[in-house]
């Protein structure tokens, strides 16, 4: 009996040892590392936690799995809303779903170009570190491209509009329609290209940690700096300050006449204050262009005569009158945009018609904002040089100085005898880009220098008559003069050099004399304003004018 209690003992303890040996192998074969039994009862593992702890481990997904999982999805949250990685070149951002359409564009363009790799996990007990290398595009690289490319958009803009205003305030700023229609397009080309060209790789550490049977990642992306903000930020870089971008407005060489000019856009004063107020606006001081205006608030003026006057984008005019060597001076001074605005309108436009027309008539025709008489070629005189159309139509050096007016509206010269053949006249021609030509004379200034001739075979220079003269004053800008009999004390005429010192006077950097007499004439809006010798217009076969460039807003 003694003997069967040990033996059932020693079978007893030895089962226990095995026991003990197999739960002890269980639990070093499940754990993710061997664990010191010592350790379990200091707060480590459990020994039945252990057991299943570590089998879970073993069984889990490995920790790389579920950063991918994240990364793939993370575009789209539990609950549907949408967000994606964007950075600033030294921190990571997580944006929440835009609220605004603006921001939800943005988000859809930059979903597109961003994408990850990950390192191998770091595995220590039962934490995991995984580093992840993120390229996506980089907002703050937008900024200067995206200016560039808005830019380009609003030159487009202008230069594909009718008429400025289209564009532009009164003010000159762009209106906020055409920027912000601008800004989305420009947006669209950069991020196109943000893939390629916008994109930063940055990297970022997630922490992860084993419970409840799975990792967790433990320091997911924070929700800030929202696409919302980023849209204002990227708008405001883009559009703010943008410089204005002149409307380029020109008339087609072959053109017979000008657009029609816009009536609500002439006026009439007798306040020269009111002229000096519209001098002010934008529209006009972006004609002017920094130049010294020849009109002042303190001429002496002709009692009780207006001040014309007509703006729009492309051209501003003033006319007045004042007293000039004791004769009534009507002047005008012109700045347009384009050289093309400066013409020639001849009678039947064909040179070799024969039937005349009043100026005002001729002037009408044209559409012209502003006109004066011509060199009056048609007068039974064969004088001078003939440009029209780019071609010499008649060849006379001898007798007259002749002024040509080119493609840009610059005024240029010949003197008497200075061409030998009328070859040489159209080489001349074609190498300054000629388009036509006046045959009157004779040069009063060029190049800023007066060279007013004491004798001249046309228009008896020293005789007392009506005068006239075209000058420029600046690139695009003009003067023309007409010097005519009035009434009471300005009952007189003048002769040559009378004219000549009152362009000069005016700061003409080139004049030219044209014809004066009943030829002599100012008409503004198709009304003559001047007055004329022996008090009635003559029929002439031309005149010189001024139009608008800007398209007509009413049929023709």
């Amino acid at each position: 009996m003694k003997k069967d209690v040990v033996t059932v003992l020693a079978f007893t303890g030895a089962i226990l040892v095995l026991l003990l040996c197999a739960v002890l192998n269980f639990s070093y074969i499940f754990s993710s590392q061997a664990t010191p039994l010592g350790l379990l009862a200091e707060g480590g593992l459990s020994a039945p936690g252990g057991i299943f702890q570590g089998l879970g481990v073993k069984n889990a997904p490995p920790p790389e799995s579920v950063v991918v999982e994240y990364m793939n999805g993370i575009d789209t949250g539990a609950n549907g809303e949408r967000f994606t990685l964007s950075t600033d070149g030294s921190r990571l951002f997580l944006d929440c779903e835009p609220s605004t359409p603006e921001g939800r564009l943005l988000f859809s363009l930059l979903q597109k170009t961003w994408s990850f790799q990950i390192s191998k996990a770091e595995v220590e007990d039962l934490k995991a570190y995984i580093t992840v290398f993120i390229t996506c595009p980089d907002t703050e690289l937008f900024a200067q491209p995206l200016r560039q490319a808005v830019t380009a958009e609003l030159a487009q803009k202008v230069a594909g509009a009718g008429r400025s205003e289209e564009i532009y305030d009164e003010n000159g700023n762009f209106r906020k329609e055409v920027t912000d229609d601008a800004f989305w397009s420009a947006l669209g080309t950069v991020s196109g290209n943000a893939k390629q060209n916008y994109s930063v790789t940055v990297s970022a550490t997630l922490n992860l940690e084993f419970y409840e049977r799975q990792w967790h990642i433990m320091n997911p992306a924070q929700l800030n700096n929202t696409l919302d903000m980023r849209v204002q930020a990227l708008h405001a870089a883009a559009v703010d300050g943008q410089e204005y971008i002149p409307k380029e407005y020109s008339i087609e060489e072959t053109a017979v006449m000008g657009p029609l000019p816009d009536q609500t856009k002439f006026g009439m004063t007798y306040d020269p204050a009111e002229v000096s107020a519209v001098l002010n606006t934008f529209t006009a001081r972006k004609l002017i262009g920094g130049q010294k205006l020849c009109w002042s608030p303190d001429v002496p003026y002709v009692h009780a005569s207006p001040i014309r006057y007509y703006l729009d984008d492309s051209l501003l005019m003033i006319e007045w009158q004042e007293e000039e060597a004791g004769m009534v001076g009507t002047f005008s001074e012109v700045f347009v945009a384009d050289g093309s605005q400066f013409r020639r309108k001849i009678a039947g436009d064909d040179y070799e018609y024969q039937h005349f027309y009043y100026a005002t008539q001729l002037a009408q025709q044209a559409n012209a904002v502003l006109a004066v008489g011509g060199d009056l070629y048609h007068h039974g005189r064969n004088c001078g040089i003939v440009v029209y159309n780019r071609t010499v139509y008649r060849f006379d050096p001898v007798t007259c100085d002749v002024c040509y007016i080119d493609a840009d509206g610059d005024m240029h010269f010949s003197y008497r005898n200075q061409f030998s053949t009328i070859e040489e006249a159209q080489r001349f021609v074609e190498e300054h880009n000629i388009l036509f030509s006046l045959s009157f004379g004779p040069v009063m200034i060029d190049n800023g220098v007066d060279v007013t001739p004491d004798n001249y075979q046309w228009g008896e220079i020293w005789d007392t008559y009506a005068r006239a003269a075209i000058g420029m004053l600046g690139e695009h800008h003009y003067l023309t003069m007409n010097l005519n009999c009035g009434t009471g004390h300005l009952y007189h005429y003048a002769n040559l050099r009378q004219a000549a010192d009152a362009m000069v006077k005016r700061g003409c950097i080139k004049a030219y004399t044209l014809d004066g007499g009943q030829t002599c004439c100012t008409v503004v809006n198709g009304e003559l304003v001047s007055p004329v010798q022996f008090g009635n217009e003559r029929y002439t076969s031309d005149i010189i004018y001024f139009a608008t460039a800007i398209p007509s807003a009413v049929p023709e």
